[in-house]
């Protein structure tokens, strides 16, 4: 994935216009098979009494043929467009990151996970208690009290 970025985004961004574009491909083979099943074949269904409505009066205008296809196929380009985007900046993200770690680690200073430099700065600002070595610490009481029974 770092070796070679652009053909892992490519290869996401490829893998998200196939799940736009597969199941319409899929949908338009389903009504294309649907439309060659003969007419006599299917059973004959009621006729729904629609009620008449009045007309509405619309102005009277259109779209231009072009926008109207923009605006058809624009719910299919935008999550690509969009897919395409979030890559490029994810990759120079990591392109940043992978520079200022070689940056960090050139200049001599240790990388800590940030859960250990949490845990290191609430360490050092609790101040320890005379002869307190922690919790746990046997080693230090000496045999006889180690070996003692509870209770």
């Amino acid at each position: 994935m770092r070796a070679r970025p652009v053909l892992y985004a490519s290869r996401h961004v490829a893998a998200g216009a196939a799940t736009v574009l597969l199941p319409v491909a899929g949908a338009a083979v389903l009504v294309w098979l649907l439309a060659r099943i003969p007419s006599d074949v299917l059973p004959d269904l009621p006729a729904i009494p629609w009620p008449d409505l009045p007309a509405i009066p619309w102005p009277d205008w259109q779209l231009p043929g072009w926008l109207g296809r923009i605006i058809d196929q624009a719910r299919y380009v935008v999550p690509v467009l969009l897919g395409i985007l979030w890559a490029r900046r994810e990759v120079s993200r990591r392109r940043s990151q992978d520079e200022l770690r070689e940056r960090v680690r050139g200049s001599g200073v240790r990388d800590v996970p940030a859960d250990e430099t949490e845990q290191a700065e609430r360490h050092e600002e609790q101040p320890e208690a005379a002869g307190d070595e922690g919790a746990g610490d046997v080693e230090g009481l000496g045999r006889d009290v180690a070996d003692e029974a509870e209770g």
